[in-house]
């Protein structure tokens, strides 16, 4: 749904046949909520360490985005395109 004013949809569903996680919850087109998200995170973060594996999206995934991220900010603030820094 998207509402006046805002940017982007503001429900999606992930609940489909084919999600990773659709066997742990409630049955494929009901909604989870934004909290389930940090249940997923948390298994999958806890389940490499107990394996001694690496874990992704990694510090340096993650640093990589927020690059990204900045630059949006600036070209938002500027109205023009800017270099990812």
């Amino acid at each position: 749904m998207l509402r006046e004013g805002n940017r982007g949809y503001e429900t999606v569903l992930v609940t489909e046949e084919s999600d990773p996680y659709v066997d742990r919850w409630w049955p494929p087109g009901h909604v989870i909520g934004w909290e389930h998200t940090f249940v997923h995170e948390n298994y999958e973060f806890l389940s490499a360490v107990a394996e001694g594996e690496s874990f992704e999206p990694s510090f340096a995934d993650g640093y990589e985005v927020q690059r990204v991220l900045a630059a949006i900010e600036r070209a938002d603030e500027r109205g023009e395109r800017v270099p990812v820094e």
